[in-house]
Formats: structure tokens, sequence, C-alpha cells
């Protein structure tokens, strides 16, 4: 029997699959990220938490608005601050739902 650690053949880690808490996210079911075209991944904006600080766009950035909060979420979800008003609470309690798990 292996663990679940070991590497597979093609030498990639097995995916784990994260428990739901208040179910799966619709958009990534349940893994952080989701494809939005063909050949493209992104962070799920549904479940991002926001915390991993905020780029400020420049003027030539097409989410940039003139006498505005223009920061956009550094982890890629593509969430813009002045959108936002509170962290994400589904991915909160789903990542203290991991941390519990893990104890």
């Amino acid at each position: 029997m292996s663990d679940q650690n070991e590497p597979t053949q093609s030498g990639a880690l097995p995916s784990v699959p994260l428990k739901p808490v208040v179910g799966l996210c619709p958009k990534c079911n349940g893994t952080g990220y989701r494809r939005y075209d063909h050949n493209h991944m992104k962070v799920c904006e549904s479940c991002c938490k926001h915390d991993q600080g905020w780029w400020d766009l420049s003027p030539m950035h097409a989410g940039y608005v003139a006498d505005a909060d223009n920061g956009c979420c550094k982890a890629g979800c593509g969430a813009l601050r002045r959108e936002i008003n509170q962290p994400n609470p589904t991915a909160d309690r789903r990542a203290t739902a991991q941390e519990k798990t893990h104890e």
C-alpha cells in the first residue's frame, strides 16, 4: 500500500480532496483554482481569502478608476479591493476546518 505523499508513476503528487465545510464551491469544486478557458487556470475568486496583499493598478490598466481604491488581489483571483468590504467568509471557514483536521 503506497503512502498518500509518495509521487505517482508520472512523478506528480496525488491530489488530496478538500473536506467540504459548507459544500464544495460550485466554481472550482473545492480545489481553489478554476479553468476559465481550454488552457488557462486562475485562483477561484469565490474561495480566495485575499490575504496575500494588494497590487496598485496603474492608470493604463483596464480596471483603474481615477480617485478610487485601485488595489488588486495579489493571489491572482482578480478581485479589486474597492469591490470587496471584508475577507471571504466561505474561504475562511474552509481554511479553519482544514486546520482542525490537521491537528
